[in-house]
């Protein structure tokens, strides 16, 4: 089993990526309500966090993502 993804680095990467501040994001915060990210930008979004931690996560289950918890949680249930 490999070791969970740390929050920090993944917020920081979100952070990064999405071009907002660190105050900006927690773990709270709707994908597509509060960021405004559009499908294009969610494949994006997980492209690079996949390939950053090594996980692939199933399409099916892409769409029971909402918030940025959700992902984390979802990277964190397919690193296993």
């Amino acid at each position: 089993m490999k070791d969970k993804i740390d929050w920090d680095t993944f917020h920081k990467t979100v952070c990064e990526h999405l071009g907002l501040g660190n105050n900006e994001i927690t773990s709270q915060t709707e994908i597509y309500k509060d960021i405004g990210l559009d499908s294009l930008g969610m494949v994006s979004l997980g492209m690079r966090l996949q390939g950053m931690f090594s996980v692939t996560v199933p399409l099916s289950e892409v769409a029971t993502i909402k918030t940025i918890g959700d992902l984390f949680e979802k990277l964190n249930e397919y690193r296993k």
